[in-house]
């Protein structure tokens, strides 16, 4: 089963997210350096069931106009291809426009959703450009890139990335490479809040 390949890499993940110390013998080496970062015209991947679950809702806040905005989003892993492997970030979806996202989605019948990504697409990355997080939603609406990064959302992504890799079928754990790498870009925003604060998401 997938979790015999992944759970001891998805602890390792959980601890790098959250800033714990882990031992070099544990990461079996240097993560794997990450490839382009998701952009319009890639074709993405994720779970639709994820974007019904409970725990994927977060409550998004902040300051727009002198006036305190508070907006539900949906949060998913997803995936895409990045020079021939599948890549991990993390998909902000409006809770009002999931059912005009799935409704792009190639296969309707389909238990995963893929699709391309457009240009309606605003991104929030590290200043080192290194990892990338995609939001859908009201493009009027100008909350900071550091409303979408902390520790419960970065935990919420291993425990998203590693349902969906099992959905997609890794059973040989194949994508573990690609979910250390992921969790190592998340663990750098998570760290990179301050540095991010006062930003406001970017158009393509």
């Amino acid at each position: 089963m997938i979790t015999k390949y992944i759970s001891r890499p998805l602890h390792l993940l959980l601890a790098l997210m959250l800033g714990v110390a882990i031992s070099p013998a544990l990461t079996g080496g240097a993560l794997a350096k990450g490839a382009g970062l998701v952009k319009p015209g890639d074709q993405i991947t994720f779970r639709r069931a994820a974007l019904a679950a409970e725990n994927n809702a977060v409550m998004i806040k902040w300051q727009q106009n002198f006036r305190p905005r508070e907006v539900r989003y949906v949060q998913t892993a997803a995936t895409y291809d990045a020079g021939g492997k599948s890549s991990f970030f993390i998909l902000f979806i409006q809770s009002e426009l999931t059912g005009d996202v799935l409704e792009t989605c190639e296969d309707q019948s389909a238990k995963m959703c893929s699709l391309t990504v457009t240009g309606n697409y605003q991104y929030g990355q590290s200043k080192d450009k290194a990892s990338r997080f995609l939001v859908y939603h009201d493009r009027s609406f100008k909350p900071y890139q550091h409303r979408f990064v902390n520790t419960t959302i970065a935990a919420n992504f291993a425990r998203g990335a590693q349902q969906l890799a099992t959905d997609a079928g890794d059973v040989a754990g194949a994508m573990v490479p690609q979910l250390q790498t992921a969790v190592k870009g998340i663990q750098r925003l998570v760290g990179a809040t301050g540095a991010m604060f006062g930003d406001v998401l970017k158009n393509f």
